[in-house]
């Protein structure tokens, strides 16, 4: 299994490194239904986060939070079958002749 991740930005400036990783991780659950472990963002920008780690990237811009599975750590899935994650209208395949 692959792991994927979620690439989150956000430039408001009245929101702190927090809130905006909180928000990352809301997003992340909501759409993939499972606990993220590692979150990436800018050295500038590394604080701490009870729950997960949090990996300062020189290649991650500033406002721009990367949210995903650690390795293993796939055994932190949220339990709800009832949950559907809804697909993209831009995953649907393109017609031939499409633009």
């Amino acid at each position: 299994m692959s792991t994927l991740f979620l690439m989150w930005y956000d430039d408001n400036p009245k929101l702190t490194v927090a809130m905006k990783i909180e928000d990352a991780i809301g997003a992340y659950r909501n759409r993939f239904r499972t606990v993220p472990t590692l979150v990436l963002v800018n050295e500038e920008d590394v604080i701490e986060v009870e729950g997960v780690q949090v990996r300062g990237v020189t290649t991650v811009r500033r406002n721009t939070v990367w949210v995903g599975l650690d390795g293993e750590k796939h055994e932190r899935l949220v339990e709800d079958p009832s949950a559907k994650v809804a697909k993209s209208a831009n995953t649907r395949p393109r017609k031939r002749g499409a633009p």
